[in-house]
């Protein structure tokens, strides 16, 4: 043991004695060599079609040609450092096997073409210091030279690919075979050299035959699949250069330490730093991406939120004395009454604040507007009653932060108009009575008379915090009271005439005809403020219910949508959209509110229709026996339909009773004079006599086409509503017309395997079971032989609330109006 150690020590003095100049040539010779490395790369990426920057391909080069060298396994160690950085740079699994495979030829074509010429071109020199014969040297170079020969030979001549395992494999251009050459040979080369310069200059051996020596003690290394080839690469070094040395081995093993410290842990150190860098960039990415998408999608409730605190903190420093010494300071620039007066100005733009973070909350452009100035008052306010320059910088930031945020409060509603919920007044509630305990703690010193409460000075009576204090504190009781007798919302009242008008304008120009729900009458109507847009709802219990997305262009469906949710709040309910279209979901979801599928309706595309072909022979031959039967078919006008009211309504009566049924409204018309007038109908007459009738509803905007009323006498044909159906839509065809809605099929394209949500299988569930009292799957079957297509339609509803109740609830409004041929 004590020998080893002396060799050790030994050759660590030899170490420490080596040039540093050696060192800096050899650092130098193996950033040149990595240089030289990175063409393999660029060669690879042009071989497969790619294109990558140059910053790119040294990254990869240093990364997995660091670790690749010192770890041994080269191609799955630099295979696997390449799959993961190359696939962020949409490389895939096929082309990275190319690249990986490219990058193992041009190596070996170095090692070959180096081998080769060292061996042909100074075999004397090669056999003096490797113990070999001329011939077997001659016949190493012979075919070293002759399968580099055969590469460039193979790149002349083969054109078409080999298919090897199903992959295809093509030989790449003369250019590039003669290009890998080069560059790997120059590697090599640069490789050979950093240990050659390492070596004391008597241990040095002539060029060509160390580089021989070098190449072939890398091969073994290669062949042993050794990390870095340690041990094998080494050993074979120190015996090839053993017989000529003169001096002691230590010194050829201090060089190959050296080598291994130059040229093999250094660019493993900068690769795994690249990587670990790398890495740790692309994992910041992620969370940068999700902290800025977080950012985004609350900027205003973290706004309202600082808003908030900035009042709370307003409020407390005015409710507390400010540092004696800064007071001294204060004193000698200002008037005292000034300071005073900032002292409440503080507390009210504190309450200010407090107030009018609701807004913010809730996205209101006044509340915005308001807050602004407010902030400013502020800064001024705590540099005058304290120089509170921490408090003011505070506000500055928050001022910063709010004037780019513009566009995130947008909302043109009143501010009164926005109910405050319970944690909002708790909220300020609390900070309240925490000012006034601050105040009253921070003053146990003062004797309180009542006269004193409102006498404020610096050094005399009752200190100016307290009144600060309860000036805010009166003005939010103000507020309050103001509040409280503010005048109830109006009762739920039906358009006026100018309305009407408008409300039928609105209507024709409608994306869906289910906007012709709004002329039922049934409904309130919720309008924009140009009265260009409309919401139709209903209230049964707490929850409000619109029918339907709001009807409008898109922005002003989401300020409509949130403004109904704000009036629903306002009165303790609780807002419900129902039976929303795909489009607007995300606008709900914007909302904070839950989504759920309550059945698919039926599109059918009008210009496709026809009446050819086998699945269109039930209605072909219903509507042949109507036409033997003496049944034709028309459509009156609106302006005409009064003068048939009379036969409308008989045949309205006759379906009710044998329907033993009852008139249902809200998602459904119902048989009203001044509904049906604003229509055209759909009629059919059985040799002169009126025997079944629809409204229909009509969209100019996307020409679309639906009916709601479908009523007949009992005695009609069979089949006459399918008759009646299809001469409508040929109607609508021949009018140009692009769609006809038939209308939904409750809880019809649910999801029920395992994995659906519980609601959605129990929907399924009450669907098979539920027939007896509403054949769901009927409706749907119906509605399949006109071949539609189907497009779901949805439900949104506070998140927590079950749909189930929800439900319960439109079913009221549907279901609880008895309109027994109402007339107006």
């Amino acid at each position: 043991i004590t020998r080893l150690v002396d060799k050790m020590n030994e050759m660590l003095g030899a170490l420490g004695n080596m040039p540093g100049s050696r060192i800096a040539v050899a650092a130098l010779l193996t950033i040149a060599s990595y240089l030289a490395l990175s063409g393999y790369e660029l060669l690879a990426i042009s071989y497969i079609g790619k294109r990558l920057s140059y910053r790119r391909v040294t990254f990869v080069t240093w990364v997995a040609y660091g670790l690749g060298h010192s770890l041994g396994f080269p191609v799955i160690a630099g295979g696997t450092v390449r799959a993961r950085v190359y696939s962020r740079w949409g490389i895939g699994p096929a082309d990275l096997a190319r690249i990986i495979g490219f990058g193992a030829i041009t190596t070996w074509l170095g090692v070959l073409t180096v081998l080769g010429t060292a061996f042909l071109w100074k075999s004397d020199v090669v056999t003096a210091a490797i113990p070999m014969s001329a011939g077997a040297a001659a016949g190493i170079g012979v075919i070293a030279v002759g399968l580099v020969t055969a590469y460039i030979a193979l790149s002349l001549a083969r054109h078409a690919p080999v298919i090897i395992a199903g992959q295809e494999i093509r030989f790449p251009s003369p250019h590039v075979a003669l290009a890998q050459i080069a560059v790997s040979t120059v590697d090599w080369l640069l490789a050979a050299g950093v240990l050659q310069v390492l070596l004391p200059a008597a241990e040095r051996i002539p060029f060509p035959a160390f580089l021989a020596l070098f190449c072939a003690a890398q091969v073994a290394g290669l062949v042993s699949h050794v990390p870095g080839g340690l041990g094998v690469f080494d050993a074979i070094i120190i015996a090839g250069l053993l017989p000529a040395s003169h001096s002691s081995a230590l010194a050829i093993i201090a060089s190959v330490v050296a080598f291994r410290a130059v040229y093999y842990v250094a660019p493993l150190a900068v690769g795994g730093a690249l990587l670990a860098w790398s890495e740790s960039s692309a994992a910041f990415d992620r969370w940068g991406d999700s902290i800025r998408t977080f950012v985004a999608s609350h900027a205003a409730t973290i706004l309202a939120i600082a808003t908030f605190a900035m009042g709370a903190v307003l409020l407390f420093s005015s409710a507390t004395p400010s540092i004696a010494g800064r007071e001294r300071i204060l004193a000698q620039v200002s008037f005292s009454p000034v300071t005073e007066s900032a002292y409440f100005l503080s507390s009210l733009v504190g309450l200010g604040l407090l107030l009018l973070s609701r807004g913010l909350h809730r996205r209101l452009d006044g509340a915005y507007v308001l807050v602004l100035p407010l902030l400013v008052l502020g800064i001024a306010f705590s540099i005058l009653k304290g120089l509170d320059y921490e408090e003011a910088t505070l506000l500055a930031l928050l001022l910063a932060a709010l004037l780019p945020a513009r566009r995130l409060f947008s909302r043109r509603v009143s501010l009164l108009a926005e109910p405050y919920t319970i944690s909002w007044v708790l909220g300020i509630v609390l900070v309240l009575s925490s000012a006034v305990w601050l105040a009253v703690f921070s003053s146990t010193h003062v004797l309180f008379s009542s006269a004193k409460w409102w006498h404020f000075t610096f050094t005399g009576g009752a200190p100016v915090t307290l009144g600060a204090t309860v000036t805010a504190v009166c003005a939010a009781a103000l507020l309050g009271g103001a509040w409280l007798l503010r005048m109830a919302p109006p009762p739920l009242a039906a358009p006026d005439a100018t309305q009407q008008h408008q409300l039928r304008e609105v209507v024709a120009s409608a994306p869906h005809t289910a906007a012709n729900l709004a002329l039922v009458g049934d409904k309130s109507i919720l309008f924009s403020e140009d009265l260009k847009s409309f919401l139709m709802y209903g209230v049964s219990g707490r929850s409000w219910v619109a029918m339907g997305d709001p009807v409008g262009p898109p922005p002003v469906r989401g300020e409509l949508a949130r403004r109904f949710r704000a009036l629903a709040r306002g009165n303790g309910g609780r807002a419900v959209f129902y039976l929303v279209t795909p489009e607007n979901v995300a606008m709900y979801v914007d909302l904070g509110l839950s989504i759920r599928k309550i059945g698919e309706t039926a599109l059918v595309r009008l210009q496709a229709f026809t009446l050819d072909g086998g699945s269109r022979k039930t209605l072909r031959r219903a509507r042949k026996n109507a036409q033997v039967a003496g049944c034709e078919f028309a459509v009156v006008p609106a302006s005409e339909v009064q003068s048939i009211m009379t036969e409308l309504r008989e045949i309205s009566d006759d379906w009710l009773a044998h329907k033993q049924g009852k008139e249902k409204g809200f998602s459904l018309g119902y048989f009203d004079e001044r509904y049906l007038n604003q229509c055209p109908i759909a009629l059919i007459r059985q040799n002169g006599r009126l025997i079944a009738f629809a409204n229909i509803w009509e969209s100019s905007a996307t020409g679309e086409l639906s009916v709601d009323l479908m009523r007949y006498v009992s005695d009609a044909p069979v089949g006459i509503m399918d008759y009646l159906l299809t001469e409508i839509l040929l109607w609508g065809k021949a009018r140009n017309y692009r769609s006809f809605d038939l209308g939904m099929a409750p809880l019809s394209g649910l999801d029920t395997c395992d994995g659906s949500p519980t609601w959605q299988r129990f929907a399924a569930l009450a669907s098979r079971l539920g027939r007896r009292f509403y054949n769901f799957e009927g409706v749907r079957k119906y509605k399949e032989k006109y071949d539609p297509e189907w497009e779901g339609r949805y439900m949104a509803y506070p998140g927590g609330m079950r749909p189930t109740l929800v439900l319960a609830d439109v079913a009221k409004l549907v279901i609880g109006l008895d309109r027994r041929s109402k007339s107006n």
